[in-house]
């Protein structure tokens, strides 16, 4: 926290506010504290189309998780204070890291209920199995 006040002290926002706001509000986005420390350090100066490429490319799901958090509070925010050209840049962004979010929460449903249904069918074998264990005793 104190990396991130110290890199934004001073700083405003299009609308005035502290811009050490934003990176708070997603860090408390993250699931978990590695989401969380990452969000609160995300903000760096690049070129952002190439930022956002790299970070799609990188198939690192904390970057992509981080992107995805920060990209909907910008909405948010750009939204509410009527930024519309920085909206239409989030916009962009958003439909480059949406679907890798989508697509990895998809594939933990799939693994989740392929576990599931895994233990459904080996159940039959694991009775007979033990059934054969105790009658050996």
């Amino acid at each position: 926290m104190r990396i991130a006040l110290e890199a934004h002290d001073g700083q405003k926002d299009l609308d005035g506010n502290p811009v050490i706001l934003h990176p708070m509000a997603v860090g408390m986005a993250g699931r978990n504290r590695e989401e969380q420390v990452t969000g609160l350090l995300h903000d760096e100066g690049m070129n952002y189309e190439d930022y956002v490429k790299r970070i799609a490319a990188s198939d690192n799901q904390l970057a992509i998780r981080v992107k995805y958090n920060d990209l909907r509070h910008n909405l948010k925010r750009g939204r509410a204070g009527g930024h519309w050209h920085i909206v239409a840049k989030h916009e962009r962004a958003l439909a480059v890291i949406e679907p890798l979010v989508r697509a990895r929460e998809m594939r933990v449903l799939s693994v989740a209920s392929l576990g599931e249904s895994a233990s459904r069918l080996l159940a039959p074998l694991r009775s007979a199995s033990e059934q054969s264990s105790n009658e050996s005793l």
